[in-house]
């Protein structure tokens, strides 16, 4: 009788183990992909956070978006950006601290209205379906470097 409630045990841990490994495969929070692979597969990413290593690129007044580093690839070459989500929308400090250092460097190129600036990053973003196509929301910014 003990033999075959240790057999159901096993059994049983053996099928959550399983499932557990299913889920494994889905999109999970902070999962580190391209924009390219997320325009690939939309449905898989709306909602979902996900760590993104991309070139910021915005004139300050007219576009703000993120593209994918491997835009050169043919395979990306007419989805390779995501438009970033209003800015005054973002609250968390590495956010507030990126933007900061964009307005210091159009202060000293004396253009503070339209002023085109252009920053390889890393961040954490959550990806929406803007309507038009898909939006990023800035949750934190990991890491970036502004290209004078």
């Amino acid at each position: 009788m003990m033999s075959k409630a240790l057999t159901f045990f096993l059994f049983s841990v053996a099928i959550i183990a399983c499932c557990y490994d299913c889920r494994s495969s889905q999109v999970e929070s902070s999962h580190s992909t391209s924009i390219c692979d997320i325009q690939r597969n939309k449905s898989a990413y709306i909602g979902k956070t996900v760590l993104l290593h991309a070139v910021y690129e915005t004139d300050k007044s007219n576009f703000t978006y993120l593209r994918d580093k491997r835009s050169t690839l043919k395979e990306c070459s007419t989805h390779k950006i995501i438009e970033l989500a209003s800015v005054s929308l973002m609250h968390d400090a590495s956010v507030l601290n990126f933007f900061k250092r964009g307005d210091l460097i159009c202060q000293e190129k004396k253009r503070p209205v339209v002023c085109n600036l252009t920053a390889n990053v890393t961040a954490e973003v959550q990806i929406m379906d803007g309507g038009d196509g898909l939006t990023a929301y800035l949750l934190k910014v990991i890491d970036f470097n502004y290209q004078k």
